[in-house]
């Protein structure tokens, strides 16, 4: 069940990092599209598309957790260090 639990983790941080990282390869993409060649209409279009793009894109939890690799590295090591203390703790008692 550990193994399952930690299994969905890391897929739901998987999955939260692609998107990241593929809103941040459209935003440099529509960068080094050539806005000069498109009429005006188009290039509004584009300019107000690229302005929302400016920030990448971000899945949260709830909107308190960002889901990317570096947070599952980071509840990993919590649980790592969580679970050592208790295990100290039985053995001292």
């Amino acid at each position: 069940m550990i193994f399952c639990e930690t299994l969905v983790m890391f897929i739901l941080s998987l999955i939260g990092e692609a998107i990241t990282d593929r809103s941040v390869a459209l935003r440099d993409e529509l960068y080094f599209v050539g806005w000069y060649n498109l009429d005006h209409r188009n290039r509004k279009i584009l300019l107000n598309f690229y302005t929302a793009m400016t920030e990448p894109l971000v899945i949260t939890v709830m909107g308190l957790i960002n889901l990317s690799l570096d947070t599952f590295s980071s509840i990993m090591n919590t649980a790592y260090s969580f679970f050592n203390l208790m295990s100290t703790q039985s053995v001292a008692s």
